[in-house]
């Protein structure tokens, strides 16, 4: 395998009901919100295949429905509170599509909380699959 034959899905997990910040996800910053921030830090990956954001909530699916590429997974209540991100990763992975999930290799992780990343995910892709991340 070649760093060209990357197929990654990045997960975003995009809940409303933050202990500390009340739908801090929905917060805006330079004219979006959080989640359209980690959207569009997605969609600018070439390697980045599939766009799927985890919710909750109505106020997140209207915005990811915007995109017409991105995947809306309704997650469900055990997987809300303080819950690890990874279990909500894994069970994302759990219930993909076959088609989906025989057309990627590898799993993104997009933190809807980090607006101003300055490395683009293409870079840490091909810095994953070279051991160099």
């Amino acid at each position: 395998m070649k760093t060209t034959d990357i197929k990654g899905v990045a997960i975003i997990p995009a809940k409303t009901d933050s202990t500390r910040l009340k739908k801090k996800n929905l917060r805006v910053i330079a004219g979006k919100t959080l989640v359209e921030h980690a959207i569009d830090y997605a969609k600018n990956g070439n390697l980045i295949k599939y766009i799927i954001v985890t919710t909750e909530s109505d106020e997140v699916r209207k915005i990811a429905k915007k995109y017409e590429d991105v995947i809306v997974f309704d997650r469900d209540k055990s997987y809300m509170g303080e819950r690890e991100v990874a279990d909500v990763y894994v069970n994302v992975v759990q219930h993909l599509p076959a088609i989906i999930v025989n057309n990627v290799t590898h799993i993104v992780g997009v933190q809807p909380d980090h607006p101003d990343r300055q490395t683009e995910v293409d870079k840490l892709l091909r810095e994953n699959f070279e051991g160099k991340y």
